[in-house]
């Protein structure tokens, strides 16, 4: 039987997403902060979304997303030398929700 990979997120762009080529495709890279319930409980997801051409341009930081997709998980040795998980999410549905001082109105560009 096969397993089901899928997370969804709503969070803030921490930073401009920045636009990259992949072969011949485009795909934008940033990452979320995700609020907890308590101060300073933060997720932060790094995003690769493979379908940008339309909507790259909205997705500067402080604007409001809600995404979803499937998650890998990786590690890399910070400045410190400790061993630190990321998360990444591969981006298949993408809902703007504005916020960051734009408009408030819902667009959507992923087809939730």
């Amino acid at each position: 039987m096969e397993g089901l990979n899928q997370c969804t997120f709503t969070g803030n762009l921490v930073r401009d997403a920045q636009l990259r080529k992949a072969g011949e495709s485009d795909v934008a890279g940033f990452s979320i902060a995700v609020n907890g319930r308590k101060d300073g409980d933060t997720l932060y997801v790094d995003c690769s979304y493979w379908r940008p051409t339309k909507v790259v341009d909205y997705l500067t930081k402080g604007k409001q997303v809600l995404v979803s997709g499937e998650s890998t998980v990786g590690t890399y040795e910070s400045k410190d030398g400790s061993v630190r998980a990321t998360m990444r999410l591969n981006v298949r549905k993408l809902l703007l929700l504005g916020g960051g001082g734009g408009s408030q109105k819902e667009e959507d560009w992923g087809g939730f």
